[in-house]
């Protein structure tokens, strides 16, 4: 974006939230913001968040947002995989906005090195949801393995694959979420300068006897 667009930005995302107020109205919004992903609402609450977003080149304020962000989408997977289960289609959207603003936050912090305590406090706050919902992704996980004993007992074929296929897509969740939490470590460990070596200390060179010889001729 060159300068001349990112100065329009934040006059286009303050048209575009008036017009989401009067077309919709303050009620709405705050019903579109306990929305997730399959509900009607949804889009209106990501909007608004992208509308946020365009409002600010903090990067700080920026890092709060998507780090408000990320939690939501943390929360949403969480309660799709409690009410609809493994299957629910909206976990995988809650988790694909999720890793779109764990990548913006990587390039925030690497970007600008003052943000690494910030987003050290800011992960902390974050870990209560993250373990809330890979709690939730264990106990779907040992469900999931009950049924498939018992559905192998039975030798039902079709209901073996069914299992199979819901504990293959939860490993892929759970692999995701893990995945963008080791890059969030990685990326905000600060780097320790190395040492350097000290200079070796220069050792004489050990006197031959032909030099010792010669020394004593010329004497």
């Amino acid at each position: 974006m060159n300068k001349n667009e990112s100065g329009f930005a934040p006059i286009i995302a303050v048209l575009a939230l008036a017009g989401i107020l009067v077309l919709g109205g303050v009620s709405v919004v705050g019903a579109a913001n306990n929305a997730v992903p399959g509900d009607t609402l949804y889009p209106i609450d990501t909007g608004i968040e992208t509308i946020q977003l365009g409002l600010t080149n903090d990067p700080q304020t920026q890092l709060d947002l998507r780090t408000q962000f990320v939690a939501e989408r943390l929360r949403e997977a969480q309660q799709l995989l409690q009410e609809q289960g493994v299957g629910a289609p909206g976990i995988d959207v809650a988790i694909t906005n999720l890793t779109k603003h764990e990548t913006e936050i990587n390039i925030l912090v690497s970007q600008n090195k003052t943000l690494q305590t910030r987003i050290k406090d800011l992960e902390s706050q974050l870990n209560k949801d993250r373990n809330g919902l890979e709690s939730d992704f264990q106990k779907a996980g040992e469900s999931l393995e009950t049924q498939l004993e018992k559905a192998k007992k039975s030798k039902d074929l079709v209901e073996i694959d069914k299992l199979k296929a819901q504990l293959k897509s939860l490993e892929a969740q759970k692999e995701a979420i893990n995945d963008d939490e080791d890059e969030d470590v990685e990326e905000i460990e600060e780097v320790e300068p190395e040492e350097e070596p000290e200079p070796a200390e220069e050792k004489e060179a050990p006197e031959t006897k032909e030099s010792s010889e010669t020394k004593e001729s010329s004497e």
